[in-house]
């Protein structure tokens, strides 16, 4: 079993509020599990008006595609929302053995 996570934080320069932060954050959350099928939440800065960290992970029993499917999430997430910016990411993938 492998494990991929990963956290990108934004910056939303348009936001002027809690309510605009929250409204690109749910955006990019619900389009990353509903096209990628990943695991995806907001994880830190959450009262915040400009930044935002999401947290995405992915299990597969194949380490190249966790390390893809994770890549490709945070691809999207650099082209999901045009008024968020991605200044930072921190990213990893774990190998479970079966015994």
């Amino acid at each position: 079993m492998h494990i991929a996570a990963a956290k990108a934080r934004l910056h939303i320069h348009a936001s002027s509020s809690l309510k605009d932060k929250r409204r690109v954050i749910h955006s990019v959350v619900s389009q990353l599990r509903n096209r990628l099928s990943v695991s995806a939440a907001e994880v830190d800065a959450n009262d915040s008006w400009q930044t935002a960290t999401i947290g995405i992970s992915v299990v597969s029993d194949d380490f190249q595609t966790a390390e893809r499917l994770l890549e490709r999430a945070l691809e999207f997430v650099e082209r999901a929302a045009p008024e968020a910016e991605v200044v930072d990411v921190e990213s990893d993938v774990w190998s479970y053995d079966a015994g």
